[in-house]
């Protein structure tokens, strides 16, 4: 018998109440003798962003880290990760710590071989979705540079280069001239690169 957390999601309306993926979990939980050590729902209908945050899964996560409970169940898989790869993460977070997962709706046991298989096809297809990712964001740069589009951002203007650069010459901090300029990171630190591996005047003489 496991001692057994159970997490509960709602991100619309149109979601199961909370309460009764709680009680369908518990149910399920006492059918087959385990103990719940941890009841965790996290409501994000309010909340307008996809990634938006979940404290009760990361109460939840430390429990697991803490050795405090063995097993995770969730009514689906849509309420335990966001997306494929927020999922397949999740569930590698909780096979190296030891913890099983029960996903009701499926009937999907991690403590059993059915279970592993299903989890080895989840790896799968985060592998191939990674790869069908990777390969769009190639062919649109491809197609981008075959029409001669600039790649990245686009270029400073000559007098706010200038600005950057005599900001640090001058021993102003990065950062700081990041907020008088308004100009990227990446590009203040480009600048920066240059001013350093350009020769100095004693150098020239």
């Amino acid at each position: 018998m496991a001692n057994v957390s159970l997490y509960a999601r709602v991100s619309t309306d149109a979601d199961p109440p909370l309460s009764d993926q709680l009680d369908r979990l518990r149910a399920w939980a006492a059918f087959e003798g385990h103990t719940i050590v941890g009841e965790f729902a996290d409501d994000n209908t309010r909340s307008l962003q996809a990634d938006a945050a979940r404290p009760a899964l990361d109460r939840l996560s430390q429990l697991a880290f803490d050795g405090k409970t063995n097993m995770v169940a969730a009514v689906s898989l849509d309420r335990l990760g966001r997306s494929l790869k927020h999922l397949f993460g999740l569930l590698r977070e909780f096979e190296t710590l030891g913890v099983a997962v029960y996903i009701d709706n499926l009937a999907l046991d991690t403590t059993n071989p059915a279970g592993q298989l299903a989890l080895s096809l989840l790896g799968a297809l985060n592998d191939f979705d990674k790869a069908m990712m990777s390969e769009r964001s190639r062919r649109g740069y491809r197609k981008a540079k075959a029409k001669g589009k600039r790649i990245g951002a686009p270029r400073l203007s000559p007098s706010k280069e200038n600005r950057v650069a005599a900001l640090l010459q001058a021993g102003v901090c990065p950062h700081r001239v990041r907020t008088l300029t308004n100009v990227g990171k990446a590009a203040i630190y480009r600048i920066k690169r240059d001013l350093e591996c350009k020769p100095s005047d004693v150098e020239q003489h």
